[in-house]
Formats: structure tokens, C-alpha cells, sequence
């Protein structure tokens, strides 16, 4: 299959959107980045239009909830997932055993609770000029954190992580993976590469400690950490945009005064 076959296998495969055929394809996850960055696209175009006849922040906050459900509440429920397994004490096989229920438990729902109201309050702070701009680069935080979390690691069980797991383990995984989204933000987004650099330290710190408590990864855990990724981009772009915006500005002050 070429790129073009797995940059529309990609879509298919992470988002509701009928395009494409929607059978697997592994070199789909190299292009993990274009359907997270087309969904946040689709989001800040939508706020762009809803700003215009409701208010902003309300706005804002609709075309949030557009994501996840374009993706089709994958990662929230594999955020819920992975908040039980982490909660289970226990083996590896017991946690991913968790993970697989039907049922929620607390750590799952307390989880979600902790990175989407983190997210939606650190969201919904920003300067009404860059909101337009966070519903994209947020993407490429999430869609950066699930591929360095996939990346060569152990999968475990037969589902999503472990048929990606022969792609994942390629140098060109990373190459593909990576390096575009990075180089979309540095060109179109550029004020926005360093907050969404210094994210990716923690991206390493979560693979640590999956790798610690878990011995190895699975679809739920890819993910949940995109979720994760999504909620430390917008904090940490948030303390960015204070320090750049409105700190100056006070010292500016006090020396006018």
C-alpha cells in the first residue's frame, strides 16, 4: 500500500468519517497525524462560524466536544480504560485484564474527570485570538504523545496497538509520524512550537511509567495518552500565553507608573 492508500486508510480507521475503504491497513498509523489535524481543522472552522452567532466561549466549547466524537469516543474510552487498569494493583495481566471489562470502575471515570475538566478549563482560558489556532495544534500534541508512546514499545494481546506493532517498531514510523505534524506547526504555528516542545519530556515521563507499571502497551493506553498529551498542551500553552501576553504587560505598567 502507498502513501496516499494510508494517508485514506487513516482517516477511515480514526475517525467516523466514511472515507476510503475501512479495511486495515498498517501504514495507516504513519499518518496517524492527518486525521487528528483535519479533525481539529473541522473544530476550529465550526468555532469560527458559531463565534459569529453565539457566545464565544460557549462556542468554544461545542466545537471541543466535536473531536472526540468525530473519533468516535475512542480515546475516551480508552482514557476510561487505562484509569482502571492504573488503579488495579496487582501483575501486568491483571491490569490489561481490567482494562478489558465492560463495566467502569473509579479510577477510570476519576481520570476522565482530572484530564477533561484540566483541559476544557485550560481550553476555554485562552485569549479569544488563539483559540482558532488550539483546536489544531492541540491535535498534533495528542496525535505526537500516541506515536511516541507506540513507538517501539511491547504490545500486548492481539487488538490495535499489536497489529500496528510491525510499523511501529520502524524508524520510518517516527520519520512520518513525527517530523510532519512538527514541521505544519513550525511553519503555519510557529508561536506555538515551544509549548508544544516542551510537552514531549512528558510524553517520555508517561511511557516510563506504563513501561513500569505495565510492562507493555495496548490500544487503550495509545489512546489515553493522546488524551493526556492533548490536556498538557493546553496547560502548558496557557501558562505560555500568560507569561508572553500579560506578564510583560504588568512590568510595563509598573515602569509607566
Amino acid at each position: 500500500m502507498g502513501y496516499r492508500e494510508g494517508m485514506k486508510a487513516s482517516i477511515a480507521f480514526f475517525t467516523i468519517i466514511p472515507y476510503g475503504n475501512r479495511h486495515f491497513a498498517r501504514e495507516a498509523i504513519d499518518f496517524l497525524w492527518i486525521p487528528y489535524i483535519f479533525l481539529g481543522a473541522i473544530s476550529a472552522i465550526g468555532f469560527y462560524f458559531l463565534s459569529m452567532i453565539m457566545n464565544i466561549r460557549f462556542a468554544a466549547l461545542i466545537c471541543f466536544s466535536i473531536i472526540p466524537f468525530l473519533h468516535g469516543f475512542q480515546n475516551v474510552d480508552a482514557l476510561l480504560d487505562f484509569g482502571d487498569g492504573c488503579m488495579k494493583r496487582g501483575i501486568p495481566e491483571e491490569k490489561f485484564a481490567v482494562m478489558k471489562k465492560s463495566d467502569t470502575g473509579a479510577g477510570g471515570i476519576g481520570l476522565l474527570f482530572v484530564v477533561y475538566s484540566i483541559s476544557v478549563g485550560s481550553f476555554l482560558f485562552m485569549p479569544k485570538g488563539n483559540i482558532f489556532d488550539s483546536y489544531i495544534i492541540m491535535q498534533v500534541a495528542s496525535s505526537l504523545w500516541i506515536s511516541l508512546i507506540m513507538f517501539r514499545n511491547r504490545t500486548f494481546g492481539n487488538g490495535f496497538a499489536t497489529y500496528f506493532s510491525q510499523e511501529t517498531g520502524k524508524i520510518s514510523f517516527a520519520l512520518i509520524s513525527i517530523v510532519p505534524p512538527l514541521l505544519i506547526v513550525a511553519l503555519l504555528f510557529p508561536g506555538y512550537l515551544l509549548p508544544l516542545m516542551i510537552t514531549l519530556p512528558f510524553a517520555a515521563v508517561l511511557r516510563i511509567f506504563i513501561r513500569r507499571n505495565f510492562g507493555m502497551i495496548n490500544g487503550d493506553i495509545s489512546g489515553a495518552s493522546g488524551e493526556i498529551g492533548r490536556m498538557f498542551f493546553l496547560v502548558v500553552s496557557g501558562i505560555n500565553i500568560l507569561i508572553v501576553n500579560i506578564i510583560p504587560f504588568r512590568f510595563n505598567l509598573l515602569q509607566f507608573l
